[in-house]
């Protein structure tokens, strides 16, 4: 398990399920095999429960946030040159999107993006939509 802390802390943000959340309790919970933390969190999106109560070392990638973490670029690689220039284009257009609609004279519509959903992408998605990208037809959802 990728934790921060064992022990979450009342009002640090989580990130538990995909999901970012606020941590609203802790509580203590012994047993043989050890103790562990019964955690009540408050999601911050609007898909699914809005809130949930669950065993903290029993989650899987659950961590929390620092709130003065910044990352830590000496452990992480650089992005490849390639996947970098997509992420830019693509967050380009998410920001043009509403204000641009080619062909029409409809006032524009506001659209939903991964940027400013709760959808989540992740790296090994960003390969299969460079290699649809090129292709003369494309045939992937």
């Amino acid at each position: 398990m990728n934790q921060t802390r064992t022990n979450p802390t009342i009002g640090m943000l989580a990130t538990v399920r995909n999901r970012r959340a606020i941590v609203t309790s802790v509580d203590p919970y012994d047993s043989p095999d050890g103790r562990f933390h019964m955690v009540g969190l408050d999601y911050i999106d609007a898909d699914g429960t809005p809130s949930d109560t669950l065993l903290w070392e029993r989650e899987i990638n659950a961590t929390l946030l620092e709130p003065i973490a910044l990352p830590e670029i000496s452990r992480t690689q650089p992005m490849i040159t390639g996947d970098f220039d997509a992420l830019q284009r693509a967050t380009r257009w998410m920001a043009l999107a509403p204000f641009v609609t080619p062909g029409s004279e409809e006032p524009p519509q506001a659209i939903a993006a991964p940027l400013f959903g709760a959808v989540q992408a992740e790296d090994f998605q960003l390969v299969p939509l460079l290699k649809a990208l090129q292709m003369p037809r494309i045939s992937l959802l």
